[in-house]
């Protein structure tokens, strides 16, 4: 009788904890979340950075005429960029592919794949400051490394990325003020980053598509239910897994 009582204290246990964990808690405080100013490798990371032989900000200066970003032109020395508000990106495997596609919530999942922190790259001059580009720190062989500079996304979507308050403004406007999960994702071949957002098991996504304002019909910054994001990019996923297409790696061009 004590073991049934015990076992039973337990299942109740973990059902609290799961339920807490994914109980709706504003939007803001989930954003704030992603953010490396919360994370616990952000001493480690900021370390890496100055310790790093591959220095962003002068690469970005030395490299702006191969990197062809319009957005470098007028940057003459790296004492004219600094780093902004870093947030986590997650890039996504062919495991969230398979659950998209089989209807399995992605909160979870998502949660437990690799990721990586984005930086801003911003440009002071006189009192303007402006994102032009991003670089990744990513882990290498158990350590944070420099691997990616320049960056996917249009300086207007880095910087609405890192402002809390923008993807808070946003997300409140469609009623999503409380939610349970969210996530900034990345889709190289699908040439998208996405805003997941999860909440009373329901699930949305904002994209972010590189280099145009639509793609695949759907649109930088709406907000779309999992069915409509299936419905327009379900054909394509399904066609690169029949021909083996690498469809979560970068994109072919």
């Amino acid at each position: 009788m004590k073991l049934d009582k015990c076992v039973l204290l337990i299942i109740l246990i973990s059902f609290i904890y799961v339920s807490v964990a994914f109980a709706a808690v504003p939007t803001e405080a989930l954003i704030n979340q992603q953010s490396l100013d919360t994370a616990k490798e952000k001493s480690k990371i900021e370390e890496a950075i100055n310790l790093s032989k591959m220095n962003p900000k002068q690469f970005l200066v030395d490299k702006k005429n191969i990197l062809n970003r319009n957005e470098l032109t007028e940057i003459k020395s790296a004492t004219e960029l600094e780093y902004g508000n870093a947030y986590k990106v997650v890039s996504i495997n062919k495991n969230v592919i398979q659950a998209l596609l089989d209807g399995t919530n992605l909160a979870t999942i998502l949660q437990t794949t690799p990721y990586y922190w984005e930086f801003p790259v911003l440009f002071r001059k006189d009192s303007v400051i402006k994102p032009v580009a991003s670089f990744k720190m990513a882990k290498h062989n158990n350590e944070w490394q420099v691997v990616e500079i320049g960056g996917y996304l249009s300086p207007e979507q880095i910087n609405f990325s890192s402002n809390t308050a923008e993807l808070n403004n946003i997300l409140k406007n469609k009623s999503l003020g409380k939610v349970d999960s969210f996530i900034h994702f990345r889709w190289y071949s699908i040439h998208s980053d996405f805003l997941y957002i999860s909440t009373e098991g329901k699930e949305y996504f904002v994209p972010l598509i590189h280099g145009r304002d639509e793609l695949y019909g759907l649109r930088n910054k709406a907000v779309y239910t999992r069915d409509e994001l299936v419905s327009a990019i379900g054909p394509i996923i399904k066609k690169n897994l029949e021909v083996n297409s690498p469809i979560t790696g970068y994109p072919s061009s």
